[in-house]
């Protein structure tokens, strides 16, 4: 996937920027820099693109409890990727907000 790439060629930019020094850090963040901007013109076209088709499927196909409830779970993957069958969320987490 191309966010997987650029992401794995983010990591050594990051080590290179940090251990240069004088111009040769110049050129270093310039190239962080770069890539950054790769990740976020890729993240920010794929969410758009996203919102256009998923989200008025979700809000036709499914009401706000069942919208909320898989949520966290779908969160707790991206921010523990390795663990997150490990991961307990709390209970307030999974509750629908009140609707008015």
């Amino acid at each position: 996937m191309l966010q997987e790439r650029l992401f794995e060629e983010l990591i050594p930019l990051i080590s290179v920027a940090a251990d240069k020094q004088g111009a040769d850090a110049g050129d270093a963040l310039r190239a962080l820099e770069c890539k950054v901007e790769q990740i976020h013109t890729t993240l920010r076209k794929h969410l758009s693109k996203e919102e256009d088709q998923l989200l008025p499927l979700l809000l036709a196909n499914f009401n706000t409890a069942e919208q909320v409830c898989p949520s966290p779970q779908m969160f707790s993957c991206f921010w523990f990727p390795s663990c997150h069958h490990n991961v307990q969320l709390p209970a307030t987490w999974y509750a629908a907000p009140s609707l008015r």
